[in-house]
């Protein structure tokens, strides 16, 4: 069915992921894991770092909006570039 659905497509969906939107995405991703890990071991990290747990939790989230945005503006761009110069191709 994929080969079917490819044939249907006038151009692929994404553009194929470089070395710099990968690392972006797996920082994107660790992120996220190290935000839910820290929220979900809050108890641990507050006997740890004391008054300065909230303000390192508060500053990781931020990061990890940021790093998504970030890669999400770059990837959607990367795409954009990318089906233009398909489109161009296939006129």
């Amino acid at each position: 069915m994929g080969s079917r659905l490819a044939l249907l497509l006038p151009a692929r969906l994404a553009a194929p992921e470089t070395v710099q939107l990968r690392c972006m995405r797996y920082r994107t991703i660790a992120a996220a894991l190290a935000l839910a890990a820290t929220a979900c071991l809050f108890g641990a990290v507050a006997d740890l770092l004391g008054r300065f747990a909230a303000p390192a939790l508060l500053a990781l989230a931020v990061y990890c909006v940021i790093q998504a945005i970030v890669w999400l503006r770059a990837k959607r761009a990367a795409d954009d570039v990318y089906l233009e110069a398909e489109c161009a191709r296939n006129d």
